[in-house]
C-alpha cells in the first residue's frame, strides 16, 4: 500500500498530495500519467476520485529524488498549478503570495522526506 501524504494549504481550497512511489495511482487520482523509467518525479493537477477533491500531486520515484533542487523546481510547478486552477495571477510586482506558497510546498516535501526516511529500517545497525 502506497502512502499518499495529504496537506491542506488552509487559505486555498485545494489539497496538496505527495507520494514516494513508482506505482500507478490511477485507482485514486484522475488523469495521472505513470512515472516512466526516465521520469523520477512529476507534478500534476488532479482530483481524488473517491472524494471529488481537487488538488496537486507531486510524485517522487524515491526519497533520494527529494533533494533541494528537485523540491524547489516541483514546488514552483505545484504553486503555479494551484494558482492557475484558482485564477490567481502572480507577477514580479506582486509575488509574495507565490513565494509563501512555494515555501510551504517545499516544507511539505521535507516533511514527507523525513517521514519516509524514518519508516525505512536503518541498515547501518548490525543485527546479532
Amino acid at each position: 500500500m502506497v502512502r499518499v501524504h495529504e496537506f491542506n494549504p488552509v487559505i486555498y481550497p485545494l489539497k496538496l498530495w505527495i507520494a514516494v512511489t513508482t506505482e500507478n495511482l490511477a485507482d485514486r487520482f484522475r488523469d495521472l500519467d505513470d512515472l516512466s523509467e526516465d521520469v523520477n518525479w512529476r507534478t500534476s493537477i488532479t482530483s481524488d476520485i473517491n472524494r471529488g477533491i481537487v488538488g496537486v500531486i507531486i510524485r517522487f520515484r524515491s526519497i533520494e529524488d527529494i533533494d533541494f533542487r528537485t523540491v524547489s523546481h516541483e514546488s514552483v510547478h505545484a504553486a503555479d498549478m494551484i494558482f492557475y486552477e484558482l485564477g490567481v495571477k502572480a507577477d514580479t510586482d506582486n509575488d509574495e503570495h507565490l513565494a509563501y506558497l512555494v515555501g510551504w510546498i517545499a516544507d511539505c516535501c521535507g516533511e514527507v522526506r523525513s517521514f519516509e526516511r524514518k519508516k525505512k529500517p536503518d541498515k547501518s545497525v548490525k543485527k546479532k
